[in-house]
């Protein structure tokens, strides 16, 4: 879960620039820049250019009004620069450097700073900045932070992926209300600076390898808002200190080791809070989704992944939740065991964006009304569970636009699919419904879902041939999983237009007849599998043209003849051709070679 308020780079300086600069426009509606605030931005375009650079190459002294110039915006009754976005400017192939922070002295107004991506080493000099509020310096290659106290206003601070950074000590005395450091390598004695720091409001110390010594510093914190600690090596149990943050509306803690229980009391004080990550963890025992009862704000909760130690309750007691969910994520959580019901309270939620229910062994009637009480759903998530029934919906109140994924893979649904499924859910891009018991054709609706990329069909019991309609208008479609049905016909006719391609897995199947040319048209084919059908005639010589492919299976067919000379210009790493009629020899090359050893029938 990414903390979506502080910590949004985009957010953070739209606030900025239209809630505390009170602006009433961007900016680039401003008749003239400032000249001294001019010359000092072709200064600045120098310097991102030493020695050879081709950096903003907008910043011309023939462009007219500096404040139109890409990455500057100023404000409109002073017509100084308010705001630089100077991120990624630098050519990477120059190498680590330093900027002369006196560059910066001619902006007075400037409050918002962006050099991000430059691969700064630090600045030469102090920054001066009185009116700064927002610096961002990630992804460069700091060692220290920089010297800041020159900064007076300064309240956000994006130090995020210096991978060399080690030392935080210029930030003592600092009062910063955002500060992220993850994905530092960072040591966890390294950041008493900023636990002493009792201004802060939104904190990310993610991706540091932190252990539980730091929770002692972390605990001092008390009117934190936000707080990203995901992806470190905590192992015991979630600090009963953070029952005291009864500020804090997001907390993240996944992909961490904390264990034990999670107390029901953790979530009684924080009455604020609307984003909860708690997933990929080691927590035990049980947990009731009664204990968020009285979070009436929460829009966000993911437990997932918790290696299936943790038994999750919705029913005993009920949890019957005044909040309107956005994402729910709670997959491999023994969810509701032995019973295995789907929760209850989902049949009142009509907000759900995302909802991950997936490897949690539940049973019953597919729960069809979660698309149709959910219609801006963009994710559905249910599969390896047990439902059972078919896969339909109303679809005068299924239908929507927004959702991009269905996965509903591995269950003992049956049925025909849904004809109107394309028409339906127009935009998916990725519908998995593998390992099912779905009968029946492919519905030509599917043409419609114009977005569709990966489509999962596997393993079921359809019948007839490919529509049309999929392989001519799926144009972004790139994996084509079809394997272990009873799909007929021509194996991408001429037709087909899937010129995105990449992997096609149509084995086991009833396809007949030559060795299509529809191929052709999806020339970055890496995996191709037509293996135990009915395909018969010779490899054509245009096999050879797919320089992409890397696994070709053709086994268990009726092919049949020499194979082609062009058949030594792919470069396989998988080759199989067992159980047809080619021959009396095969081309010797190296490709051969390497899986057959020296050249025999």
């Amino acid at each position: 879960m990414v903390l979506h308020k502080s910590f949004a780079l985009v957010t953070q300086l739209s606030a900025l620039l239209f809630i505390l600069l009170g602006f009433c426009g961007s900016g680039r509606l401003s008749s003239a820049c400032i000249e001294p605030e001019r010359i000092g931005l072709m200064k600045l375009k120098a310097a991102f250019n030493v020695p050879n650079g081709s950096a903003d190459p907008w910043w011309r002294d023939d462009k007219g009004d500096c404040c139109k110039w890409e990455g500057v915006w100023c404000n409109n009754v002073s017509m100084r620069v308010t705001m630089l976005l100077l991120n990624d400017t630098q050519d990477s192939r120059l190498g680590p450097w330093s900027l002369n922070a006196s560059l910066f002295l001619p902006f007075e107004e400037l409050e918002v700073l962006d050099v991000g991506f430059n691969q700064l080493t630090g600045f030469t000099e102090t920054l001066r900045l009185k009116r700064l509020q927002v610096l961002e310096l990630r992804t460069n290659e700091l060692t220290e932070v920089p010297s800041l106290h020159e900064l007076p206003s300064l309240n956000a601070l994006y130090l995020q992926f210096n991978y060399c950074l080690k030392n935080l000590s210029r930030l003592e005395g600092l009062k910063l209300e955002v500060v992220d450091v993850s994905f530092n390598h960072l040591a966890g004695d390294s950041l008493s600076a900023i636990w002493s720091m009792t201004s802060l409001k939104a904190l990310s110390i993610a991706g540091n390898q932190l252990g539980d010594s730091i929770f002692q510093g972390l605990c001092q914190l008390k009117g934190l808002e936000e707080l990203d600690a995901s992806y470190n090596e905590f192992v015991s149990s979630i600090p009963p200190c953070i029952q005291n943050m009864t500020s804090l509306y997001a907390i993240d803690l996944h992909r961490n080791h904390f264990g034990g229980n999670i107390p029901s009391s953790l979530f009684a004080n924080l009455k604020s809070l609307q984003d909860v990550s708690l997933s990929g963890n080691a927590f035990e025992g049980s947990f009731s989704l009664a204990a968020l009862t009285n979070n009436s704000r929460l829009e966000v909760f993911d437990l997932a992944n918790n290696y299936h130690r943790l038994n999750i309750t919705t029913e005993d007691p009920l949890y019957a939740p005044s909040a309107q969910l956005k994402i729910l994520c709670l997959s491999d959580c023994a969810l509701n065991e032995p019973r295995g019901v789907i929760p209850t309270f989902l049949r009142d939620q009509h907000e759900l964006r995302l909802l991950d229910l997936s490897h949690n062994n539940m049973s019953g009637a597919f729960p069809s009304w979660l698309l149709e009480n959910n219609t801006k759903l963009e994710a559905l998530k249910l599969s390896n569970n047990a439902f059972s029934g078919s896969f339909s919906f109303n679809s005068s109140t299924a239908s929507n636009v927004d959702i991009q994924l269905i996965d509903v893979s591995s269950n003992f649904i049956d049925g025909e699919h849904p004809i109107s499924i394309g028409s339906s859910f127009p935009n998916s891009a990725f519908i998995n419904m593998s390992r099912n018991l779905i009968r029946g054709g492919i519905p030509s609706s599917l043409g419609d879902m114009r977005l569709l990329s990966c489509l999962d069909l596997s393993n079921n019991d359809f019948i007839g041939e490919l529509p049309e309609s999929l392989l001519c208008k799926c144009q972004h479609l790139e994996v084509l999983k079809l394997s272990k049905n009873n799909l007929l016909g021509s194996v991408l006719p001429r037709t087909a237009n899937l010129t995105k391609l990449y992997t096609v897995s149509l084995e086991n199947n009833r396809f007949s007849g030559a060795i299509s040319p529809g191929l052709l048209n999806s020339p970055g084919l890496h995996f191709l599998d037509v293996s135990s059908n009915f395909m018969s005639g010779t490899v054509p010589s245009w096999i050879g043209d797919f320089e992409s492919l890397k696994n070709l299976m053709l086994t268990d067919n009726s092919l049949e003849g020499r194979l082609p000379l062009s058949f030594c210009k792919l470069k396989l790493k998988f080759l199989c051709l067992a159980a047809n009629d080619f021959g009396p020899t095969i081309p010797s090359c190296d490709l051969f070679h390497s899986f057959y050893g020296t050249p025999h029938r």
